[in-house]
């Protein structure tokens, strides 16, 4: 089987998955996914961070964003860049007005685009990830186009997942953004890259 159909099959098989989940497990999880990503080093100690608004059956970032602002670091969220056709960075607020962008994600109505400026962790969401940080997306590249990008290169990279999307090995393509740790409600993973 080459990548292309392994990447198919996981996606289909996660899919499949997370449709079997009941909203309270997500939220309940969640909760205790976001605990864990409070107490890691790399984000208790950064200052500005970049994490994405959940959609349904992704690990639930609200809280954690709320936390964040709480302790005075700046937020930064995706956000579709229609002119540019690719993501960017815009500051979150609490009281900034969120709509559907690309694919139904939320994001600001009006964004305020990052300068940017270094952003120091990145939460990430996937369909799959696995334990040398390998990240399997929804297929379009926009997240590793924006994981990339120059504000992002040098921020630590964390994959947020429920475990079961925590597999043997994902498949990775040339083009693919490893991941430097991946938390779940069970685990931190710290993630070793095979040189």
């Amino acid at each position: 089987m080459n990548t292309l159909t392994d990447k198919a099959v996981i996606r289909r098989q996660m899919r499949m998955w997370r449709q079997t989940l009941a909203p309270d497990w997500v939220v309940e999880h969640g909760r205790r996914i976001q605990a864990q990503v409070e107490r890691l080093r790399e984000w208790a100690e950064a200052r500005t961070v970049c994490c994405y608004l959940a959609m349904g059956g992704e690990v639930p970032t609200r809280e954690l964003i709320r936390a964040c602002q709480a302790e005075g670091k700046r937020v930064w969220v995706p956000a579709w860049r229609e002119a540019e056709a690719r993501y960017g960075l815009a500051l979150w607020r609490e009281d900034v007005a969120l709509c559907p962008g690309l694919g139904g994600v939320l994001e600001p109505v009006d964004p305020q685009w990052s300068p940017g400026e270094p952003v120091e962790v990145v939460g990430v969401p996937g369909v799959a990830f696995d334990r040398n940080g390998g990240r399997l997306g929804h297929g379009r590249g926009h997240y590793d186009q924006l994981l990339a990008a120059p504000a992002l290169r040098g921020a630590f990279k964390l994959g947020l997942a429920f475990e079961s999307q925590v597999l043997d090995q994902v498949p990775m393509d040339r083009h693919d953004v490893p991941m430097d740790g991946v938390v779940t409600e069970q685990s931190d993973y710290r993630c070793v890259k095979p040189k």
